[in-house]
């Protein structure tokens, strides 16, 4: 299926990305959705993908702790290190909002990879 526009393009781009991200992570994919390069706490600016660091803190929402705790780091594989750099330089204007932003990855992952 080739794609005809940039979105598509884009599309394309940030399902693949997930899908490296939860392959190499084992993240959830609701751990993943929400997923930004810098995350504003309380007017400052926190790495949440420290790219120099190697470490994605991801973000726990089923823990039953204080909110601050919920975030749990996880190493980087150096393939995806470069992958999120190349994404980042490439697609990310602002690194606040969320890379993926999709209502449901899960669902998103069963429309591309379900054989039709």
């Amino acid at each position: 299926m080739a794609c005809n526009t940039k979105t598509d393009t884009v599309a394309v781009e940030k399902l693949r990305l997930a899908t490296l991200i939860v392959l190499l992570t084992g993240a959830r994919s609701t751990e993943v959705n929400d997923l930004q390069f810098d995350l504003r706490a309380n007017e400052e600016v926190l790495k949440q993908i420290d790219l120099r660091k190697g470490i994605i803190y991801f973000y726990r929402k089923k823990l039953k702790a204080d909110d601050d705790k919920n975030f749990t780091p996880v190493f980087i594989h150096p393939l995806l290190i470069e992958e999120l750099k190349t994404f980042k330089k490439k697609h990310i204007l602002d690194p606040t909002q969320p890379i993926f932003g999709y209502y449901s990855l899960d669902k998103t992952f069963t429309h591309f990879y379900t054989p039709q």
